[in-house]
């Protein structure tokens, strides 16, 4: 019996895609450091830096880049928050992780209202957890307690 090679690799690319595909597409990403209309300290040399914005069927992640000019604290607020612009809603943080910069990997889980020592000339990455917002929203909001950026422009076709 003679294997036909085209139906083979056919095949074989069907396979490698249903069980790769799923896995690797999980969320809706932001550009890189995604424009900010105006912002408290919004991505200054010395003040945290917005990263991406990425949403999956669940949540909405806000990762955020800090480098440390001294030695410090940090903690996010039970009122760190993401608005939407003109309307009155409002999603709250619900939790938050110590990131890997470059694989946004999970370092440590973070405690809300919790301060954590953070080492001078050291850079921290961050990924915050909020509801998932509508699908169709492409302008947010980040607020917490001491600062703020406002009119961040994302993807959200969800």
């Amino acid at each position: 019996m003679k294997i036909n090679s085209y139906k083979i690799f056919i095949c074989l690319i069907t396979i490698l895609c249903s069980c790769i595909l799923p896995q690797s597409i999980h969320a809706q990403i932001s550009e890189e450091y995604p424009f900010v209309t105006q912002g408290c300290h919004a991505n200054n040399d010395g003040y945290p830096r917005l990263r991406f914005v990425m949403i999956d069927e669940n949540y909405t992640y806000v990762i955020i880049s800090y480098y440390t000019y001294r030695d410090g604290a940090i903690y996010w607020t039970p009122e760190t928050r993401l608005t939407i612009p003109n309307t009155s809603q409002s999603f709250n943080i619900i939790a938050w992780d110590f990131v890997d910069n470059t694989t946004l990997k999970r370092i440590e889980r973070g405690k809300i209202n919790t301060l954590y020592n953070v080492e001078c000339n050291t850079q921290y990455t961050f990924m915050l957890y909020f509801p998932k917002i509508p699908k169709g929203i492409n302008i947010i909001n980040f607020i917490e307690p001491s600062w703020y950026w406002y009119g961040i422009y994302i993807n959200n076709p969800y």
